[in-house]
């Protein structure tokens, strides 16, 4: 059994900017498990420090990910010659 399935030609925003924001999301979550493991003293409050962190990743990896595609868009235009 074959699928005849074609990507689309536009991706979705919407959704690489979700899983950017996983993915930054991933990221705190990795580190802080890096600092509770391996750091021996932490100096400020641990809630400040990792809602400070998401507060930066997870918009962080929303734009960078909006970001390619955007770029991925762009660049498929221009190499199809539409303007």
């Amino acid at each position: 059994m074959t699928h005849n399935v074609e990507a689309p030609a536009e991706w979705d925003r919407t959704a690489a900017a979700f899983c950017g924001a996983a993915f930054g999301a991933v990221a705190v979550v990795v580190h802080q498990v890096y600092v509770v493991l391996f750091s021996d003293e932490l100096t400020i409050d641990p809630f400040v420090y990792v809602m400070t962190e998401m507060a930066m990743f997870v918009p962080a990896g929303a734009m960078l990910s909006v970001g390619a595609v955007i770029l991925h868009e762009w660049l498929s235009q221009v190499r199809s010659g539409s303007p």
